[in-house]
């Protein structure tokens, strides 16, 4: 995987604000989530593997740090923000500050909640950001997470909004005739998937339940009749399967402000989620409709999926709603970012 500048997977759904031209995002190839999410902002945008070597044929991690220090000066680059963090980030951090001192701010937005810290890995990162602002090799460390400046005093005390996808209105075909919700989760305990397809089973108002994987041994204890298996989507396969459902699930146990719910407004699809506790839009109706609080109950989740169909039956009211909801969101979006950053 060799670093890549602005490439159009990472450029074609972004936002455009001239105010962030040399700001440059930086996310890994791997992490896709979080490079959606980098994907989506306003700025230039550069890539690098997490896990393999910080190399290519034609040079060793040296080299390419070199060149990308080299790029980023062509640029006329004034701050760097890195999107997660990993040893090659850290590596790739420290050289930029060793080659351009102060010239170059540099941030990182972390992606973690401390559910994933029975990853150590998530705990040995969080600690090199530390150690790295407590140095000054970092100018500021911010999260997505909700109050998560006030589990760790070392993280900038404003939320950092994530930018759903820049996508025009119409671009994707509407609803189907027939009620559908969607939940295209992975498989395991956080993602939650079989509370969420039995409670969109159990819910009378929904025709159809598609899903990207199948909740294997659960046609031995339920009837499956309106489960259809769809697959893994990405890409503008996925905004199509979300655009032509009337809802998409998400009901998950462990989340920040997950991108798949953004992606889903992004095409006019209201998307259940668990409680996110951000304060900001606690009043807001869409969040209000989208929110849950039965992870662990298929009957209780299926009255709130009920609700939600029913709420948002009359698609041009649900679709003002949600672009209403976007618009707030992306002026929260580019308000934090400024004052975090400092532009």
């Amino acid at each position: 995987m060799n670093p890549s500048f602005n490439n159009y997977e990472m450029t074609r759904l972004s936002h455009n604000d001239a105010t962030f031209d040399r700001v440059l995002h930086i996310a890994h190839f791997e992490w896709h989530g979080i490079r959606n999410a980098t994907a989506y902002c306003p700025g230039q945008k550069l890539l690098i593997p997490a896990e393999q070597p910080l190399e290519t044929r034609d040079g060793g991690p040296d080299e390419i740090k070199g060149a990308i220090l080299n790029e980023i000066q062509r640029m006329g680059i004034t701050h760097v923000v890195a999107q997660g963090y990993s040893h090659n980030m850290d590596q790739l951090l420290v050289h930029i500050r060793a080659g351009l001192g102060r010239e170059v701010r540099i941030f990182v937005v972390n992606h973690v909640t401390t559910s994933q810290f029975d990853h150590a890995f998530e705990m040995e990162m969080l600690s090199l950001l530390f150690l790295r602002r407590q140095n000054r090799t970092l100018d500021g460390i911010a999260s997505v997470k909700p109050n998560f400046g006030d589990v760790f005093p070392q993280i900038w005390n404003g939320l950092i909004f994530n930018f759903a996808p820049n996508i025009p209105e119409g671009a994707f075909s509407t609803r189907s005739e027939i009620c559908s919700a969607y939940s295209p989760l992975d498989v395991g305990w956080r993602k939650n998937m079989y509370t969420n397809v039995m409670g969109a089973l159990l819910a009378k108002n929904v025709d159809e339940v598609r899903c990207a994987n199948f909740p294997s041994g659960l046609e031995n204890v339920t009837g499956l009749e309106k489960l259809r298996l769809v697959g893994y989507l990405r890409g503008n396969k996925l905004f199509e399967k979300m655009a032509n459902s009337q809802i998409v699930l998400l009901a998950t146990f462990a989340e920040c402000q997950p991108m798949t719910q953004l992606e889903a407004f992004a095409v006019g699809t209201p998307a259940m989620t668990k409680h996110l506790g951000i304060k900001e839009f606690e009043k807001d109706e869409l969040t209000q409709l989208c929110s849950t609080h039965a992870l662990d109950d298929p009957a209780l989740l299926a009255l709130d999926i009920t609700r939600l169909v029913d709420a948002t039956k009359d698609e041009s009211a649900a679709s003002q709603m949600i672009i209403d909801h976007l618009h707030a969101r992306h002026k929260l979006a580019t308000d934090r970012y400024c004052e975090f950053l400092g532009v």
